[in-house]
């Protein structure tokens, strides 16, 4: 019982409530009183649980040193006062069944909220896992095509090659024909376009170094190509 004379702080304090009672209500309830100080005065208990009289003191020394005794005795009593009403606000909050039901509200909030964050976390895994899959089979598409087209350029190229030298061959067989056939017996007062073979083929040399396979195959055709060759 803490008894004694009113106290305008316990007039303000919020009431209990009962079990409809909304949570900021109760909340403020239980802050009022585990920041409550006691307004109990115990100079009057103390003096005589140390049997200290302060108007019995021989002199102004020991009454200074009784003083200190009640004062200290106060303090531990205000103390033991704040300890027992602090142990009687941890135990009502403990057995209050609103604050147990929000415990467990919070409770289940956070394993809502930890739930919702793993999901997050497993579909952002997931999101990053398919984008990587996808990401991986278009560069080796894309590899796939650059090398189609490195090895298709590389095929054109030997095939063109390959042309260039038929058509150089071809060239030279049928100059070289066409060179006999127009002095057969190398005499010189022919009226053939080299005066020796020598000429002839290093201009031949040069078309066939300036010259597309098609140009060469056309200057073929002219001098009446593989037909012309057969009729050597």
């Amino acid at each position: 019982n803490n008894g004694g004379k009113d106290n305008k702080k316990v007039d303000k304090c919020p009431p209990f409530g009962d079990d409809d009672t909304p949570l900021d209500q109760v909340h403020s309830f239980y802050e009022f009183w585990v920041h409550f100080e006691s307004w109990r005065d115990f100079s009057l208990k103390a003096e005589k649980s140390t049997d200290h009289d302060l108007e019995a003191a021989d002199s102004r020394d020991e009454k200074r040193w009784m003083k200190q005794e009640i004062d200290r005795k106060v303090k531990k009593m205000k103390k033991e006062e704040m300890a027992r009403v602090n142990l009687l606000v941890e135990r009502a909050m403990a057995a209050d069944p609103r604050l147990s039901r929000e415990k467990k509200r919070e409770k289940l909030e956070k394993e809502r909220q930890a739930e919702a964050k793993r999901k997050a976390e497993e579909e952002k895994a997931e999101a990053e896992r398919v984008a990587k899959e996808k990401q991986d089979a278009e560069n080796a598409k894309k590899k796939t095509e650059e090398d189609a087209k490195k090895k298709n350029a590389k095929q054109l190229k030997e095939q063109q090659k390959k042309q260039l030298r038929k058509a150089k061959q071809q060239f030279r067989k049928l100059t070289m024909a066409a060179y006999q056939a127009a002095s057969p017996n190398d005499s010189s007062d022919s009226d053939g376009v080299w005066d020796d073979m020598e000429k002839m083929n290093d201009d031949v040399e040069l078309l066939c170094e300036k010259l597309s396979a098609l140009e060469l195959d056309s200057l073929s055709e002219a001098l009446g190509g593989p037909n012309g060759l057969a009729e050597v």
